[in-house]
């Protein structure tokens, strides 16, 4: 079975190329997600909220990845269109082979951004 690091490359890799049949396949249904902006409670509402995010992410660089047993930290420059670059922080807890939960972090400074982005990325959700 892969490892915590492995999945979550994968997830990584997957949500930021738009690829989201295969990041969806790495998420369990009841999957947990708190942070700064929403709480989720199961991978179909992460799916749509990544959904309309993407639609203004121009880059994702990851920074660094970290692994400690069922657990995995990923680091990563977020980079939208209202908000050049918001430095991110995602806690993943994986069982199974699949992502259970996700916690995200962003930097105090770029918070109210990363908020910002989110109602840009709302509205457009809303147009759509």
């Amino acid at each position: 079975m892969a490892s915590a690091a492995e999945i979550v490359e994968r997830y990584f890799d997957a949500w930021t190329s738009k690829d989201f049949e295969t990041a969806r396949s790495l998420l369990h249904d009841d999957l947990s997600v708190k942070g700064p902006i929403e709480t989720l409670d199961s991978a179909d509402a992460l799916m749509e909220s990544i959904k309309g995010l993407a639609q203004i992410v121009t880059a994702a660089e990851r920074r660094g990845l970290l692994e400690q047993g069922d657990q995995a930290v990923v680091f990563y420059d977020l980079h939208t269109v209202p908000i050049p670059t918001a430095p991110v922080a995602e806690w993943y807890t994986v069982r199974g082979g699949k992502i259970a939960a996700r916690s995200q972090r962003c930097s105090s400074s770029s918070r109210r951004d990363v908020e910002g982005a989110s109602w840009e990325c709302a509205r457009a959700r809303a147009t759509a």
